[in-house]
């Protein structure tokens, strides 16, 4: 509410925002057939985040919004990241509609292309869930260290945060395979643990997330 009141606070304090483009589409751009999701899913919440985490019809209503947001943006936000959560949820490219790796490598390279003709300055941020080692391998081998400047994660686990050291070793281990190291960023993390005993954690789609 402060924020909402004084608009332009977290700059004034020093702060830096990362603005994302969360899907790839909106609803009047999207390849999506909105009858076939009508069949699929009952719940209309999910209909729409299934339309617009869809690939756009033409990939150039993509580039054009995000290069008018990037130019708009650019003199105070210096990161821009491309897609909430791709191929892991149904809000951006999900797998489960048939979408991979290639789907979000290319709509990442017109978002990156157009982001960095209208801010060239800024960052290009990418943007996974878990799991993690198995996007880590595609991502890198599909070229993805080419097209940003930060790789980003967002975690979460019903197992202790230490289980996540492995597949950050790993991801580390593949940029410098490549000879394309990036900053790691996680912007989310979450591990639930409202059971009882509290000192172990509970399952993901427990009552924190259904509440």
């Amino acid at each position: 509410d402060h924020a909402a009141k004084n608009p332009g606070t977290t700059l004034r304090l020093g702060g830096k925002v990362v603005a994302m483009f969360p899907q790839p589409s909106a609803d009047w751009a999207s390849s999506a057939d909105t009858n076939t999701f009508a069949a699929k899913e009952k719940n209309p919440y999910k209909r729409k985040y299934m339309l617009i985490g869809a690939a756009p019809k033409e990939e150039g209503d993509l580039a054009r919004y995000v290069e008018e947001s990037a130019r708009h943006f650019k003199d105070r936000v210096p990161v821009f990241q491309v897609f909430n959560e791709p191929l892991d949820t149904q809000y951006s490219l999900w797998r489960g509609q048939g979408y991979g790796m290639k789907d979000y490598l290319r709509l990442l390279g017109v978002a990156r292309a157009a982001i960095k003709k209208a801010a060239p300055a800024a960052f290009v941020l990418s943007g996974f869930c878990t799991p993690i080692r198995s996007w880590a391998e595609a991502f890198t081998e599909g070229g993805g260290l080419d097209l940003v400047d930060i790789v980003d994660w967002h975690s979460y686990s019903s197992a202790p945060p230490e289980s996540f050291v492995s597949d950050y070793a790993d991801l580390d281990a593949r940029m410098k395979a490549k000879n394309a190291v990036r900053p790691i960023w996680l912007t989310e993390l979450g591990v639930y643990a409202d059971d009882e005993p509290n000192s172990l954690a509970s399952p993901a789609g427990d009552s924190a997330m259904n509440n």
